[in-house]
């Protein structure tokens, strides 16, 4: 079996003119008010939870897809209004044991109590590719 090589890889949905959330996005709207759920589409194309992740539902192709992006990820890095829009996921993010480190310029105030090792990084992005790429070991 081939040898795995850590990288860092941005994974994400977008749209093919560049977006990735519709207009007005924001805690009542993630995706935005208008057709942002949809480049998320693949994620729930099939009919059961997906590796005990009851938000995704992923099958065939897709499924090929997120397995391989789960399988071989190590930790995360996300930004602050990611985590603020996803109210810091509860705590706890869908990919379990993940590392998440999150670029802001300040540690929010109440950080909720979960299942996931969050770790705020706020002395630039250089830094949390570090932090990341130290808990990631041989993953991405």
């Amino acid at each position: 079996m081939p040898q795995h090589t850590p990288e860092i890889v941005i994974d994400l949905s977008m749209s093919l003119d560049g977006f990735i959330a519709g207009p007005n996005d924001g805690k009542k709207y993630p995706l935005g008010q208008r057709g942002g759920e949809h480049v998320f589409d693949w994620f729930f194309t099939g009919d059961k939870p997906y590796r005990g992740i009851e938000v995704f539902k992923v099958e065939g192709a897709n499924k090929k897809a997120v397995d391989q992006m789960i399988d071989n990820a190590g930790a995360m890095i996300a930004g602050r209004r990611t985590y603020d829009i996803t109210d810091g996921w509860n705590g706890s993010h869908p990919i379990k044991g993940l590392p998440l480190f999150i670029l802001s310029h300040s540690v929010p105030r109440d950080i909720p109590k979960g299942d996931s090792k969050i770790t705020f990084v706020t002395d630039g992005i250089e830094s949390a590719v570090e932090q990341a790429k130290r808990a990631a070991g041989d993953k991405n």
